[in-house]
């Protein structure tokens, strides 16, 4: 069962390929393991010592993290309606989302 779960992951020099591709792996494994608890609890199967010991790959289901480039924040800038623009415009410089600005009164602001 080892030997199947790690021949769903292909080697590669990417990162985040390898991450993904380690998550699917884990998401197939657990179905599977799932399917061969039934059976045990069923007695279907004698033991379920061979599947217990195999322990999905670790930190591999954290969401993928990216940043926009330069570029693509202006293009998504751009490509907003006028009056959501400025508001928008906000988040990328503060670090803040959407709610987070809304929330946002003159009283937050320090005097300069």
């Amino acid at each position: 069962m080892l030997r199947w779960r790690d021949g769903l992951v292909s080697e590669t020099d990417d990162r985040e390929k390898l991450r993904r591709a380690q998550a699917t792996a884990n998401r197939s494994w657990s179905i599977l393991r799932a399917a061969l608890k039934h059976a045990y609890g069923s007695d279907n199967v004698y033991s379920d010592h061979a599947w217990r010991r195999i322990k999905p790959f670790r930190n591999v289901d954290r969401p993928r993290t990216r940043f926009l480039s330069v570029e693509e924040a202006k293009r998504m800038l751009n490509a907003l309606p006028r009056d959501f623009r400025q508001l928008a415009r906000g988040s990328p410089y503060s670090g803040l989302r959407l709610g987070e600005l809304l929330a946002l009164r003159v009283m937050d602001f320090a005097d300069g």
